[in-house]
């Protein structure tokens, strides 16, 4: 659920530098795979991936990236998010994630 307490949240956070991976992630009906799900969310991440190993990118947020991408694929391998969709701002450089239960389906 968005609150308001949820978008103050997310407007005021810093992150002082380092880049914040937004993803916005459908879920599919209870009845469809978690499989489908991680390929869906893995899908949406192979945009950032290459952010990883880019040399001209500063170290930290080389691993700010890479630890958000982690994060992620973790939280779509849990396969605990309700049908319809989430959206997910992750800056793990910063220790930032943040979840949000969508109440629309993207």
């Amino acid at each position: 659920m968005i609150t308001a307490e949820t978008v103050e949240r997310l407007n005021h956070f810093s992150a002082d530098g380092l880049p914040v991976v937004s993803a916005y992630v459908r879920v599919p009906p209870e009845d469809t795979s978690r499989r489908q799900l991680q390929s869906s969310v893995s899908s949406l991440l192979h945009e950032i991936r290459g952010l990883v190993d880019d040399p001209s990118l500063d170290r930290s947020v080389r691993l700010s990236v890479r630890g958000d991408i982690e994060q992620i694929e973790g939280m779509a391998a849990e396969g605990s998010w309700r049908p319809q969709a989430v959206a997910l701002f992750s800056c793990s450089g910063r220790g930032f994630f943040e979840q949000v239960t969508l109440p629309r389906s993207l």
